[in-house]
């Protein structure tokens, strides 16, 4: 487990068997929590208040025997397991103390270097997943700032985004932050906002450019997903892939956007995203409005659908604005407690509610069993 202090500085404690709680050891810290160490690498200053900590540190993230921070100067920070790369450096062993990720294959002038001689920089956002990494950071392409996903690591699944680039030519891993390219892989993917990354699949929330039905156009966002689909997490509508190594759009699902009667966007895909996460398998998506969605697999309802099957595509978690209860007179499975479906199942389960019951965004409906 790692934490971040409101000084910058990071904080681990637990299993430490690949070093990374970055305490420069492999001892296991159960009963208390220790401070990361400074580590090797550029980017810190002789004259810092204390040269022996990871200091400036603005977001933190960790997936199994990995730890990864990103510093404020926009620099990249990993410590723990590196068995494919997953920490951005040649060396094939693991990291006790925190090392700089190496350069991308692609300068800040958006040419690409042949030699790693430089690190990582001008990142703003990352996320570890199992064995491999992400970072969304600005790069300079034909004079204009874009913002492009890197990743790194296993690409086991084509969880790399980045096609057959690295099987093509015997490879299934790098320690090289790769760019992530686009849905037919003839360029970058941009405008990117977020990234996230799973156990064997990766997430990114981008600018999309929709069409509207009188042929004007408007900015909104999208959410796209490589790696594996298995059991739906990429929220296609199917299931079942192995490998889909390069970004495909997520579809609608049961999501509800102000733009589907004025778009030209068929098949509907998710819109108005503000942020999204991926798990062992699934993925969650939260909405402009506040509402949360899951697709992917759903064995223990990790995607918040209480019916427990795996789903292919976007379905509301919990109670929120856009759903409706329809009750019967008795408790579902002979228990006390109220199942919550989908707005769209029908539950033909004892005697119906007298009437419906219209709620307003801020009101709340109580229910009395036994009444």
């Amino acid at each position: 487990t790692l934490l971040l202090g409101r000084d910058g500085s990071v904080w681990a404690f637990g299993d430490n068997t690949y070093g990374q709680l970055g305490t420069g050891d492999t001892e296991n810290y159960y009963g208390r929590v220790v401070q990361v160490l400074k580590g090797a690498g550029t980017g810190f200053s002789t004259n810092e208040k204390d040269g022996k900590y990871l200091t400036d540190i603005i977001q933190i993230a960790a997936d199994g025997n990995q730890s990864m921070a990103l510093r404020a100067d926009g620099t990249v920070w990993t410590w723990g397991e590196n068995t494919t790369g997953q920490l951005g450096m040649e060396a094939v062993s693991h990291s006790t103390v925190p090392v700089q990720v190496v350069k991308s294959v692609m300068d800040e002038d958006g040419t690409y270097l042949e030699q790693q001689n430089f690190y990582l920089n001008n990142i703003f956002q990352i996320a570890a997943g199992a064995g491999f990494a992400l970072a969304a950071g600005l790069r300079t392409i034909n004079g204009e700032t874009e913002a492009l996903a890197f990743a790194w690591g296993d690409d086991a699944n084509g969880r790399l985004g980045i096609g057959d680039l690295l099987s093509a030519d015997g490879k299934s891993s790098t320690y090289i932050p790769q760019v992530v390219l686009n849905e037919d892989g003839s360029d970058y993917l941009t405008g990117v906002r977020q990234v996230a990354a799973g156990a064997d699949h990766s997430l990114a929330v981008v600018e999309d450019t929709l069409t509207l039905k009188d042929g004007s156009t408007v900015t909104d966002s999208a959410v796209m997903g490589w790696g594996s689909n298995i059991n739906g997490q990429l929220g296609m509508n199917r299931k079942g892939e192995i490998r889909v190594d390069l970004p495909v759009k997520m579809l609608q699902g049961g999501t509800i956007s102000g733009l589907d009667n004025v778009s030209t966007d068929q098949p509907p895909h998710a819109r108005e995203n503000l942020t999204l996460a991926a798990g062992d398998q699934f993925s969650i998506v939260v909405r402009e409005e506040g509402s949360v969605w899951g697709t992917g697999l759903n064995d223990t309802a990790q995607g918040g659908n209480t019916h427990r099957d795996d789903t292919q595509l976007l379905a509301q978690v919990g109670n929120g604005n856009y759903y409706s209860l329809e009750i019967g007179g008795k408790p579902f499975n002979g228990n006390d407690a109220y199942e919550i479906r989908n707005a769209s199942d029908v539950v033909e389960q004892g005697g119906k509610m007298p009437r419906s019951v219209t709620l307003e965004a801020d009101e709340q409906l109580w229910i009395n069993k036994n009444a």
